[in-house]
Protein backbone atom coordinates (compact mmCIF):
# COMPACT_ATOMS: atom_id res chain seq x y z
CA UNK A 1 0.00 0.00 0.00
CA UNK A 2 1.32 3.59 -0.64
CA UNK A 3 0.05 6.62 2.00
CA UNK A 4 1.19 10.17 1.58
CA UNK A 5 2.38 11.42 4.58
CA UNK A 6 3.64 14.82 3.15
CA UNK A 7 2.68 17.39 -0.20
CA UNK A 8 5.25 20.13 0.27
CA UNK A 9 3.76 23.07 -2.77
CA UNK A 10 5.84 26.14 -4.26
CA UNK A 11 4.35 28.36 -7.07
CA UNK A 12 2.36 25.56 -8.54
CA UNK A 13 -0.88 26.68 -9.74
CA UNK A 14 -2.89 28.16 -7.00
CA UNK A 15 -0.13 28.29 -4.82
CA UNK A 16 1.85 31.90 -4.90
CA UNK A 17 5.91 31.94 -3.76
CA UNK A 18 5.02 31.47 -0.30
CA UNK A 19 6.04 27.22 0.22
CA UNK A 20 3.00 25.28 1.75
CA UNK A 21 3.40 22.44 3.46
CA UNK A 22 0.31 19.59 3.82
CA UNK A 23 0.66 17.28 6.85
CA UNK A 24 -1.39 13.90 5.81
CA UNK A 25 -1.32 12.59 9.34
CA UNK A 26 -4.83 10.45 9.19
CA UNK A 27 -6.11 7.71 6.80
CA UNK A 28 -8.76 9.93 5.54
CA UNK A 29 -8.35 14.33 4.41
CA UNK A 30 -11.47 16.37 3.19
CA UNK A 31 -10.69 19.42 1.63
CA UNK A 32 -13.60 22.57 1.93
CA UNK A 33 -13.38 25.61 1.47
CA UNK A 34 -14.92 28.48 -0.90
CA UNK A 35 -13.79 28.52 -4.87
CA UNK A 36 -10.19 29.15 -6.11
CA UNK A 37 -8.84 28.50 -2.45
CA UNK A 38 -6.26 25.92 -4.10
CA UNK A 39 -8.50 22.87 -3.45
CA UNK A 40 -8.38 21.51 -7.18
CA UNK A 41 -5.09 22.49 -6.91
CA UNK A 42 -3.66 20.38 -3.93
CA UNK A 43 -4.60 17.51 -6.37
CA UNK A 44 -3.53 18.84 -9.13
CA UNK A 45 0.05 19.40 -7.31
CA UNK A 46 -0.36 15.52 -6.52
CA UNK A 47 -0.89 14.14 -9.69
CA UNK A 48 1.59 16.69 -11.12
CA UNK A 49 4.50 15.31 -9.19
CA UNK A 50 3.79 11.87 -9.71
CA UNK A 51 3.02 12.45 -13.70
CA UNK A 52 4.76 15.82 -15.21
CA UNK A 53 4.25 16.91 -18.55
CA UNK A 54 1.76 13.60 -18.93
CA UNK A 55 -1.27 15.51 -17.34
CA UNK A 56 -1.04 18.80 -19.34
CA UNK A 57 -1.80 19.68 -22.72
CA UNK A 58 -2.50 17.09 -25.06
CA UNK A 59 -0.47 14.03 -23.65
CA UNK A 60 -3.16 14.15 -20.96
CA UNK A 61 -5.81 13.66 -23.09
CA UNK A 62 -8.75 15.64 -21.50
CA UNK A 63 -10.01 18.62 -23.43
CA UNK A 64 -9.86 21.10 -20.99
CA UNK A 65 -6.24 20.84 -20.78
CA UNK A 66 -5.21 21.77 -24.38
CA UNK A 67 -3.35 24.63 -24.74
CA UNK A 68 -5.15 26.63 -21.66
CA UNK A 69 -3.30 24.35 -18.19
CA UNK A 70 -0.53 26.15 -16.52
CA UNK A 71 1.62 24.76 -14.13
CA UNK A 72 2.91 27.20 -12.70
CA UNK A 73 1.55 29.93 -10.96
CA UNK A 74 2.17 33.53 -12.93
CA UNK A 75 3.78 35.27 -9.78
CA UNK A 76 6.21 33.14 -9.18
CA UNK A 77 9.49 31.94 -10.86
CA UNK A 78 9.81 28.26 -10.59
CA UNK A 79 7.11 24.76 -9.71
CA UNK A 80 8.15 23.05 -7.22
CA UNK A 81 6.00 19.95 -5.38
CA UNK A 82 7.61 17.36 -3.26
CA UNK A 83 6.23 14.29 -2.29
CA UNK A 84 6.71 11.93 0.58
CA UNK A 85 5.22 8.82 0.44
CA UNK A 86 5.23 5.82 2.68
CA UNK A 87 5.53 2.12 1.47
CA UNK A 88 5.74 -1.58 2.64
CA UNK A 89 9.65 -0.42 1.83
CA UNK A 90 10.27 2.40 3.54
CA UNK A 91 9.69 6.07 2.86
CA UNK A 92 10.42 7.69 -0.74
CA UNK A 93 10.10 11.63 -1.63
CA UNK A 94 9.29 12.79 -5.00
CA UNK A 95 10.43 15.95 -5.83
CA UNK A 96 9.51 17.74 -9.49
CA UNK A 97 10.69 21.46 -10.17
CA UNK A 98 9.94 23.67 -13.47
CA UNK A 99 11.75 27.01 -13.74
CA UNK A 100 9.85 29.64 -15.79
CA UNK A 101 11.40 30.78 -19.42
CA UNK A 102 14.06 27.61 -19.55
CA UNK A 103 12.01 25.25 -21.35
CA UNK A 104 13.76 21.47 -20.95
CA UNK A 105 16.22 22.56 -19.02
CA UNK A 106 14.52 24.16 -16.28
CA UNK A 107 12.63 20.62 -15.85
CA UNK A 108 13.84 18.79 -12.87
CA UNK A 109 12.61 15.31 -11.24
CA UNK A 110 14.63 13.79 -8.09
CA UNK A 111 13.51 10.55 -6.11
CA UNK A 112 14.93 9.52 -2.79
CA UNK A 113 14.40 6.00 -1.88
CA UNK A 114 14.12 4.75 1.24
CA UNK A 115 17.74 3.57 1.36
CA UNK A 116 19.01 6.88 0.42
CA UNK A 117 19.64 6.61 -3.12
CA UNK A 118 19.30 9.69 -4.91
CA UNK A 119 17.43 9.19 -8.75
CA UNK A 120 17.91 12.06 -11.00
CA UNK A 121 15.89 12.25 -14.80
CA UNK A 122 14.79 9.04 -16.44
CA UNK A 123 15.88 7.07 -13.90
CA UNK A 124 13.78 9.16 -11.35
CA UNK A 125 10.72 8.72 -13.62
CA UNK A 126 11.54 5.01 -13.84
CA UNK A 127 11.37 4.62 -10.16
CA UNK A 128 8.17 6.84 -10.16
CA UNK A 129 6.47 4.29 -12.69
CA UNK A 130 7.67 1.34 -10.47
CA UNK A 131 6.16 2.64 -7.34
CA UNK A 132 2.66 3.99 -8.68
CA UNK A 133 2.28 1.17 -11.29
CA UNK A 134 -0.13 3.12 -13.19
CA UNK A 135 -0.41 5.05 -16.61
CA UNK A 136 -1.36 8.72 -15.94
CA UNK A 137 -4.58 7.69 -18.10
CA UNK A 138 -5.57 5.08 -15.30
CA UNK A 139 -4.58 7.31 -12.31
CA UNK A 140 -7.13 9.83 -13.97
CA UNK A 141 -9.63 7.13 -14.17
CA UNK A 142 -9.40 5.15 -11.12
CA UNK A 143 -7.29 7.32 -8.16
CA UNK A 144 -8.33 10.91 -9.20
CA UNK A 145 -11.64 11.64 -10.90
CA UNK A 146 -11.14 15.33 -12.47
CA UNK A 147 -13.85 17.98 -11.46
CA UNK A 148 -14.24 18.55 -15.39
CA UNK A 149 -14.85 15.02 -15.91
CA UNK A 150 -17.68 15.28 -13.46
CA UNK A 151 -19.10 18.56 -14.70
CA UNK A 152 -19.22 16.97 -17.90
CA UNK A 153 -21.27 14.33 -16.87
CA UNK A 154 -24.23 16.98 -14.79
CA UNK A 155 -24.43 19.41 -17.26
CA UNK A 156 -23.21 19.52 -20.41
CA UNK A 157 -24.64 18.27 -24.00
CA UNK A 158 -25.09 14.98 -24.64
CA UNK A 159 -21.74 14.13 -27.11
CA UNK A 160 -19.73 15.79 -24.36
CA UNK A 161 -21.16 14.34 -21.66
CA UNK A 162 -20.56 10.96 -23.09
CA UNK A 163 -16.74 11.69 -24.32
CA UNK A 164 -16.93 12.21 -19.77
CA UNK A 165 -18.19 8.93 -18.77
CA UNK A 166 -15.37 7.60 -21.60
CA UNK A 167 -13.01 9.42 -19.46
CA UNK A 168 -14.15 8.82 -16.39
CA UNK A 169 -14.51 4.92 -17.51
CA UNK A 170 -11.02 4.73 -19.20
CA UNK A 171 -13.15 3.70 -22.90
CA UNK A 172 -11.69 7.31 -24.48
CA UNK A 173 -8.92 4.90 -26.29
CA UNK A 174 -10.72 2.32 -27.24
CA UNK A 175 -13.76 4.95 -28.65
CA UNK A 176 -10.54 6.52 -31.06
CA UNK A 177 -9.78 2.74 -32.23
CA UNK A 178 -13.34 1.86 -33.36
CA UNK A 179 -13.54 5.59 -34.88
CA UNK A 180 -10.28 4.98 -36.68
CA UNK A 181 -11.43 1.33 -37.93
CA UNK A 182 -14.60 2.74 -39.23
CA UNK A 183 -12.57 5.06 -41.03
CA UNK A 184 -9.67 3.15 -42.22
CA UNK A 185 -12.51 1.08 -45.35
CA UNK A 186 -10.87 -1.87 -44.28
CA UNK A 187 -13.19 -4.21 -46.03
CA UNK A 188 -12.25 -1.96 -49.29
CA UNK A 189 -8.80 -1.87 -48.51
CA UNK A 190 -9.10 -5.68 -48.14
CA UNK A 191 -10.63 -6.46 -51.41
CA UNK A 192 -8.25 -4.08 -53.39
CA UNK A 193 -5.13 -5.66 -51.52
CA UNK A 194 -7.11 -9.42 -52.99
CA UNK A 195 -7.20 -7.81 -56.42
CA UNK A 196 -3.74 -6.83 -56.24
CA UNK A 197 -3.08 -10.33 -55.00
CA UNK A 198 -4.47 -12.33 -57.67
CA UNK A 199 -3.28 -9.07 -60.69
CA UNK A 200 0.32 -10.21 -59.37
CA UNK A 201 -0.39 -13.91 -59.09
CA UNK A 202 -1.32 -13.82 -62.77
CA UNK A 203 1.78 -12.25 -63.41
CA UNK A 204 4.20 -14.60 -62.10
CA UNK A 205 1.82 -17.53 -64.27
CA UNK A 206 2.45 -15.64 -67.33
CA UNK A 207 6.20 -15.05 -66.75
CA UNK A 208 6.33 -19.01 -65.47
CA UNK A 209 4.79 -19.97 -68.62
CA UNK A 210 7.23 -17.87 -70.78
CA UNK A 211 10.04 -18.50 -69.22
CA UNK A 212 9.24 -22.75 -69.46
CA UNK A 213 8.61 -21.84 -73.11
CA UNK A 214 12.46 -20.42 -73.56
CA UNK A 215 13.78 -23.52 -71.49
CA UNK A 216 11.85 -26.57 -73.58
CA UNK A 217 13.33 -24.28 -76.76
CA UNK A 218 16.67 -24.58 -75.61
CA UNK A 219 16.81 -28.07 -74.60
CA UNK A 220 15.39 -29.30 -77.64
CA UNK A 221 18.63 -26.98 -79.38
CA UNK A 222 20.66 -28.93 -77.33
CA UNK A 223 19.44 -31.97 -78.01
CA UNK A 224 19.26 -31.72 -81.68
CA UNK A 225 23.34 -31.20 -81.04
CA UNK A 226 23.29 -34.53 -79.16
CA UNK A 227 23.83 -33.27 -75.61
CA UNK A 228 21.88 -35.73 -73.57
CA UNK A 229 18.97 -34.32 -71.28
CA UNK A 230 20.76 -36.04 -68.16
CA UNK A 231 23.48 -33.42 -68.49
CA UNK A 232 21.52 -30.36 -68.17
CA UNK A 233 23.03 -29.11 -64.63
CA UNK A 234 25.52 -27.26 -63.04
CA UNK A 235 27.72 -30.00 -62.15
CA UNK A 236 28.34 -31.24 -66.16
CA UNK A 237 28.25 -27.62 -67.50
CA UNK A 238 31.64 -27.28 -65.39
CA UNK A 239 33.32 -30.40 -66.19
CA UNK A 240 32.43 -29.83 -70.15
CA UNK A 241 34.05 -26.26 -69.73
CA UNK A 242 36.77 -27.51 -67.75
CA UNK A 243 37.07 -30.12 -71.45
CA UNK A 244 36.97 -27.38 -73.49
CA UNK A 245 39.82 -25.94 -71.73
CA UNK A 246 42.16 -28.78 -71.88
CA UNK A 247 40.96 -29.33 -75.46
CA UNK A 248 41.95 -25.63 -76.61
CA UNK A 249 45.14 -25.45 -75.13
CA UNK A 250 46.26 -28.89 -75.98
CA UNK A 251 45.14 -28.01 -79.71
CA UNK A 252 47.15 -24.53 -79.22
CA UNK A 253 50.41 -26.42 -78.38
CA UNK A 254 50.15 -29.40 -81.10
CA UNK A 255 49.70 -26.10 -83.45
CA UNK A 256 52.52 -24.31 -81.92
CA UNK A 257 50.38 -20.88 -80.99
CA UNK A 258 50.26 -18.80 -78.27
CA UNK A 259 46.58 -19.33 -77.00
CA UNK A 260 45.23 -17.04 -74.21
CA UNK A 261 44.28 -18.27 -70.77
CA UNK A 262 40.72 -19.13 -70.09
CA UNK A 263 39.10 -18.85 -66.71
CA UNK A 264 37.87 -21.45 -65.63
CA UNK A 265 34.03 -22.09 -65.26
CA UNK A 266 32.61 -22.23 -61.69
CA UNK A 267 29.14 -21.59 -61.78
CA UNK A 268 26.14 -21.40 -64.36
CA UNK A 269 25.56 -17.79 -64.11
CA UNK A 270 29.27 -17.47 -66.05
CA UNK A 271 28.34 -19.72 -68.56
CA UNK A 272 27.69 -16.83 -71.30
CA UNK A 273 31.12 -15.12 -70.68
CA UNK A 274 32.84 -18.37 -70.82
CA UNK A 275 31.10 -19.13 -74.19
CA UNK A 276 32.38 -15.77 -75.95
CA UNK A 277 35.61 -16.02 -74.67
CA UNK A 278 36.04 -19.83 -76.19
CA UNK A 279 34.62 -18.17 -79.44
CA UNK A 280 36.65 -15.28 -79.49
CA UNK A 281 40.11 -17.62 -78.66
CA UNK A 282 39.07 -20.29 -81.57
CA UNK A 283 38.38 -16.83 -84.09
CA UNK A 284 41.05 -15.01 -83.75
CA UNK A 285 45.05 -15.26 -85.55
CA UNK A 286 47.47 -16.78 -83.26
CA UNK A 287 50.74 -16.21 -83.30
CA UNK A 288 53.14 -19.16 -83.44
CA UNK A 289 55.51 -19.68 -80.43
CA UNK A 290 58.96 -18.80 -81.18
Amino acid sequence: MLYIKHLQIDGFRGFATTSTLLDFATPAVMFHGDNHQGKSSVMNAIEWCLYGDQCAGEKSGIRERVGGWEVMNRNATAATVKLVIETDEGVTSIKRVEAKGRGKKGKRTEVTLPDGAIKEGDEAEQEITRLIGLSFKDFATTVYQHQETIRDIVIQKPKDRNEAIDRLLGLSDYRNILDGIRKSRIAETQKEMLNQHDEFLSRIEQTLKIRNEDLERKKKEVTDKGLDESNFNEEKLIELAADIRERIEKFSSELGVIATPLAPLSKWQDTQSFTDGTRAELNRDMPRKL
